[in-house]
């Protein structure tokens, strides 16, 4: 009798056996260094983000809207007042989080590269527009409800439970594409 020696199939190896390639290890180091670079250019990013918001404010009721750095300004019956994006605010607080992850998976040989960031690519997205959204409530109650009644109904009620949607959202979003984002559309299971 003769025997092949054939390898152990794959999912079988011992973790010793699993090598992970470099371009693998650059996306990782890539990432947890793109999360340094949105810290550094923070400023830059909050005034992009003032400045996309006031853009739909402009779209959305608010034509005189305009921004200033980080700061939306909007006039509110004769005085002019606005929000200012903050650290704690901004988009780019809460996409770190999918960032680590995404580093994560770049080392991980049974993720693709391609799902990788297309999963991360969806939850920012969602995140985008729903921060974006959150702002616009606050910016539209501002000038409905006046500077002080208007922000605090919002910023604290309906921006936390926006933000929080849009977390949910943008982490259902970054698994739906980490877990089905690769079969082909016959192939999907729809009923």
């Amino acid at each position: 009798m003769t025997t092949l020696n054939l390898p152990r199939p794959r999912s079988h190896r011992a973790v010793s056996e699993v090598t992970i390639g470099p371009v693998r290890i650059m996306l990782a180091i890539g990432a947890v260094l793109a999360i340094a670079a949105l810290i550094y250019w923070d400023d830059e990013l909050r005034h992009m983000e003032a400045c996309t918001s006031a853009w739909l404010a402009r779209r959305n009721g608010l034509t005189d809207a305009t921004c200033t750095g980080s700061t939306v300004l909007f006039m509110i019956g004769e005085f002019q007042s606005g929000v200012t994006i903050t650290l704690g605010c901004t988009v780019t607080f809460l996409a770190i989080p999918f960032l680590l992850a995404t580093s994560g998976l770049f080392v991980i040989n049974r993720v693709s590269l391609v799902k990788s960031f297309l999963a991360l690519l969806a939850a920012v997205a969602f995140i985008m527009v729903c921060n974006h959204l959150r702002l616009l409530s606050i910016e539209v109650a501002m000038r409905i409800w006046g500077a002080e009644d208007g922000y605090s109904a919002t910023h604290i009620l309906v921006g936390t439970l926006i933000s929080t949607l849009g977390v949910i959202g943008g982490g259902l979003a970054y698994l739906y594409v980490l877990l089905f984002g690769d079969k082909p559309q016959g192939a999907r299971n729809d009923g």
